[in-house]
């Protein structure tokens, strides 16, 4: 085992501590249902892009910026189109998340 990986674990928990020291206030509560839309799209360097997204008072943190990118990562997107996302985000105690919801391409004109 090298010496990075003996120290990943403690690593881990420190870098979680500083993130709940710093950004802790704005973290999603736990359970609770944040509807919302989010418009989101791939660039032509491949980069999935969240453009805009409004889920009433929950406000941007490392976790909600962490699950955008992760759902967005998970959908079939083509470069260059838009989506919009409608729904709403949930966060759970065990720090799993859950977009509900559809997605739709956006006609730009």
């Amino acid at each position: 085992m090298g010496l990075a990986k003996a120290f990943a674990p403690i690593e881990a928990k420190y870098k979680a501590e500083v993130m709940a020291d710093t950004w802790g206030h704005l973290a999603p509560e736990p359970g609770r249902k944040y509807p919302g839309h989010m418009y989101f799209t791939q660039s032509e360097y491949r980069d999935l892009i969240s453009i805009r997204s409004d889920f009433g008072d929950l406000p941007g943190s490392p976790w909600f910026f962490d699950d955008q990118q992760d759902f967005i990562g998970m959908k079939a997107v083509e470069e260059g189109v838009v989506y919009k996302f409608t729904g709403y985000y949930i966060k759970f105690k065990s720090g799993s998340y859950r977009f509900t919801g559809e997605v739709r391409e956006v006609k730009l004109q």
